[in-house]
């Protein structure tokens, strides 16, 4: 049996300016210029991610596991997922 747990951690920061919204209707667009903005925004804080790995030999030509992972940025985080099935061919 095969475990693995590798991870990672560090600290990011960002800053995106304020743009100019531009709505959808070519008739709205000279009245929104200059008047709405959208997307000024700064944040700081911790990333990371983390991941486990779980392998068992069935037989000499065939293993199978599982993985799953976390990872996280800013406001963006994922889950992850996969089911492994390893098998050697020993005749090539």
């Amino acid at each position: 049996m095969d475990l693995a747990a590798p991870w990672g951690n560090n600290q990011q920061h960002y800053h995106s300016d304020a743009a100019d919204y531009f709505p959808l209707n070519d008739g709205l667009q000279p009245q929104a210029q200059g008047i709405k903005t959208e997307g000024a925004q700064s944040a700081s804080g911790a990333t990371g991610n983390v991941m486990g790995r779980i392998v068992y030999q069935i037989t000499p030509s065939l293993r199978l596991g599982a993985q799953i992972g976390y990872s996280r940025a800013g406001s963006w985080s994922e889950v992850t997922g996969m089911l492994l099935a390893h098998y050697t061919l020993d005749g090539f």
